[in-house]
Order: C-alpha cells, then structure tokens, then sequence
C-alpha cells in the first residue's frame, strides 16, 4: 500500500486528521511525506485541508478531510472516486445547513442585508454568514450543526472551533455583532454555553438556538 492510499484509509475510519496524527496513525516517516502527499491530493480535490481542531490531538491546527463531495475507497490498492453530493433536504434538521438556512431566513426578517453564506455541502472556509444590520453594523455568525457520529466528543471539537471563530472576529472588527448559531435540545451544547459565560462575556457574542419545528430564538445572556 503506497502513502496515498494508508492515508485516505485512516482518514475513512476517522475524519479530521492532522499531519503529525495521520504520521502516527500510519506509521509513515519522515512526517513530510505526510504533509506534501496531502497537499497533492489537496491540489486534486482528494482532499481538504482547513484550520480546526484535530480528533486526535485536540489542537487546532491545519487537519486533513476527505472531500464530502466524493465517494472515495481503496480497491485492491487503487483510489476510487465517485461523486456523493447529497440533497439538502435528505439532511436531518440540525444538520449546519438547515441550522444556518433558519438563522439567516431571521436575519432577513430582522432589516439585515445578507452579503454571503457558506456553502456548508462542500464545506466552504470563511465566516459561515456575513451580513449587515439596518444600524449598519457588520453581522457575523459562526453555525454549527450536531454531529451523527462520536457526537459528545465531535460535538465539542465544533464548539471550540467555533468559539476561535468568534475570537477571531472580534480581534477583526470589535464593533461587529457576532454570534454563534446551534440546534436546540442537545445537552452538550447547552451544557457548554452555559460553562462557558466568561467567555461569551468577554467576546460579546449572542447565540441563536434553532428548534427542530424551525424556530430560533436569540439568546443574550452570558448564562444560557
């Protein structure tokens, strides 16, 4: 089995790998080959690389992906690639693009004016949705779905991703109105809002919670 190989194997059994962990987890050496495979099968769509935290690890750091447009396995030692674009509406409802599709469908309710948003299939980089209030204030929005697999831990991982989210945007823009956008009724993460008010404080972030019939409700307070 060549490197290109081991790595997509490790990556089908668990997703969201960094460089130094794929090493490990496939014993190849010297950690390079890691890094500049990667960047190759990156340059072909094999691939995704983005900034988020590792399964492994637990650092944030640049971590590999398959591409979730693809259906990617190994045959007898060759890559075999199929397109998996999935229909939204196939997706459960606190899947991120249903909980982002809500949010924003308030914002334009609210007098917002949507400049962008993600495209949350092929797991698009950048602020999941920017707009601007009739105040004139930029709004920027971290979303995050809940996961269907090791869900406790997976989900956690996205919340700290998405707590650097809003870190970052308020080092951007300390005007702008930030908020972190999630499904309702997982104790994980309402577990963790209301552990984390501290810092919620200090960023200056509301949450928008997404029901299951649809609903949202934005949500102000540093407790939960």
């Amino acid at each position: 089995m060549n490197i290109r190989t081991s790595i997509l194997e490790t990556l089908q059994q668990s997703n969201a790998l960094c460089d130094d962990c794929l090493a490990q987890v496939t014993a190849v050496t010297p950690r390079q080959s890691i890094n500049s495979n990667c960047r190759v099968m990156e340059s072909t769509e094999l691939l995704a690389r983005t900034r988020e935290t590792c399964l492994r690890c637990g650092r944030v750091k640049i971590v590999n992906r398959l591409d979730p447009r693809k259906a990617i396995k190994v045959d007898a030692g060759a890559i075999v690639v199929s397109s998996s674009q999935s229909n939204p509406s196939d997706r459960p409802w606190y899947w991120e693009g249903n909980v982002q599709k809500r949010i924003v469908e308030l914002l334009k309710s609210q007098g917002c004016t949507l400049h962008s948003e993600s495209d949350t299939i092929s797991r698009q980089q950048g602020k999941d949705i920017v707009a601007r209030a009739d105040d004139g204030r930029a709004v920027w929005v971290t979303v995050k779905g809940f996961p269907d697999k090791s869900k406790n831990t997976q989900a956690r991982h996205w919340f700290a991703g998405a707590l650097l989210d809003l870190a970052r945007y308020r080092d951007e823009d300390p005007n702008a109105s930030l908020a972190m956008g999630l499904p309702r009724g997982f104790t994980t993460y309402e577990g963790l809002i209301k552990r984390t008010g501290a810092v919620r404080q200090f960023l200056g972030y509301a949450v928008y919670w997404v029901q299951s019939d649809g609903t949202v409700t934005r949500d102000d307070s540093p407790t939960g």
